[in-house]
């Protein structure tokens, strides 16, 4: 499965040795895998609903959760992002019991969403392998981290009664009230032996969104049935179309989607309102043909395919407004630094090597060439889209050549305050001088 394969859960183990150290760390380069799945897993093509899919599903909310934590106040040194004890007077912090308190529900908090990820990516092999016997016959569990000696490796599961549950995590924000049911977890203490209640990780939990403004994930959606209904005979004086009527249609649907895939390849988002009304018609029509193919006419179908198709095309119109904006005019060169000076843009510099795709709204498209780090570019624009880890929902549209505003990268990336090394925490979430993508168009 393309997940494990993206996780390296052969070496699961080394990926989560330092989260589950006190301070947690990680590797710079282990940092970005685990981003780079997350972006994966945002940009995926849903599933039929299956207890595989729900367990993916459930490793993206565990993954994107932890993604939260562990960005907020990181020191980066030698290649290793490691928290930053924020408290210590000799760091910048107050001293305050409150803040040695949160400081360290936070770092358990991490480790403990590190065991429930284990826990996550162990649920997809379980559920894939019950699915099909003969699938990852040569893939084990992964293996955490267990103790403070940071032995022995365990491979932490959910129990029985909890992967009987579609999605067992039940979200950040109720995370803590679970965790000591878990085979791999603790709370801790305060001071003098006193346990830590789950009521003091929620009250850290609410001040780590009020400063990050971060979104954490909610609770799993309800289960869906798992039991099949029955057919119901039609009603007296409903026509039943008959079953080549239903592989027609179905066969538009599917028509209808490549055809007008194909033709949408290499254009601008904003002049795929064809591929809109192909959405809409499967969107609209794929579900409701068998309830149409027993109870009203091939017509009645059509009908619903046509206002899928037209409802459709009025989304996309309101999302894409406009033309894609031509790549502005070459007015000069920059001189020292060989970049040309373009109408209309700005100067950003990058924190560190960064991803650059072609849909800035799910972090995914086709990916671009990777921005050097301390590199300034030229910005077009910037616009909302994807909310990273950090909560960021700003990204530039690069307008550098190769990139030549066909690309967009998270402005989370990027100093957005003129400066050009150091670390990047701390710094806006975007630079309000660069023009909103609109007013560029």
């Amino acid at each position: 499965m393309e997940l494990l394969e993206r996780v390296h859960v052969e070496a699961w183990s080394r990926l989560t040795h330092g989260p589950m150290w006190s301070p947690p760390w990680i590797s710079v380069e282990n940092a970005q895998l685990f981003e780079d799945v997350q972006a994966w897993l945002a940009g995926r093509v849903a599933e039929p609903p299956s207890l595989v899919r729900s367990a993916v599903e459930n490793f993206a909310r565990v993954l994107d959760d932890w993604l939260l934590c562990l960005h907020y106040e990181l020191d980066l040194h030698e290649g290793v992002y490691s928290v930053r004890k924020w408290y210590h007077r000799g760091l910048g912090g107050t001293g305050a019991p409150r803040e040695v308190e949160f400081f360290a529900c936070h770092t358990l908090l991490i480790r403990n969403l590190t065991a429930e990820m284990t826990r996550a990516v162990n649920l997809v092999i379980t559920r894939v392998r019950a699915a099909d016997e003969s699938a990852l016959e040569d893939i084990g569990f992964a293996t955490v981290d267990s103790g403070a000696d940071h032995a022995p490796m365990h491979a932490a599961r959910y129990s029985a009664a909890e992967q009987q549950t579609p999605q067992p995590y039940p979200g950040l924000v109720a995370f803590p009230a679970v965790v000591e049911q878990r085979d791999i977890g603790a709370l801790g203490e305060i001071a003098h032996n006193e346990p830590r209640r789950p009521v003091d990780f929620e009250r850290w939990i609410a001040e780590l969104l009020k400063r990050t403004r971060g979104r954490p994930s909610g609770p799993p959606p309800p289960a869906e049935p798992s039991i099949p209904r029955r057919r119901r005979d039609p009603e007296p004086g409903l026509v039943e179309a008959s079953s080549w009527h239903t592989w027609i249609v179905s066969g538009i649907f599917v028509a209808v989607a490549i055809v007008t895939a194909v033709t949408t390849i290499g254009q601008a988002f904003a002049e795929a309102w064809l591929l809109h009304a192909a959405i809409g018609a499967l969107v609209f029509g794929v579900p409701l043909t068998p309830w149409l193919r027993r109870r009203h006419p091939p017509l009645w179908a059509l009908a619903v395919v046509a206002a899928g198709a037209v409802t459709g095309m009025l989304i996309g119109h309101l999302l894409d407004r406009g033309p894609s904006p031509a790549p502005p005019r070459v007015i000069a060169d920059e001189g020292h630094d060989g970049l040309r000076s373009l109408a209309g843009t700005r100067i950003e510099t990058t924190g560190g090597e960064t991803n650059t795709w072609t849909n800035y709204r799910t972090a995914g498209g086709t990916r671009g060439p990777t921005i050097d780090a301390n590199l300034p570019i030229r910005v077009s624009c910037k616009v909302r889209g994807f909310r990273v880890a950090s909560g960021n929902p700003w990204w530039y549209r690069i307008a550098s050549s190769p990139w030549k505003n066909r690309y967009y990268a998270s402005a989370d990336a990027f100093y957005n305050n003129g400066e050009t090394t150091g670390p990047l925490f701390g710094t806006p979430f975007v630079d309000r001088d660069v023009r909103d993508c609109r007013r560029a168009a």
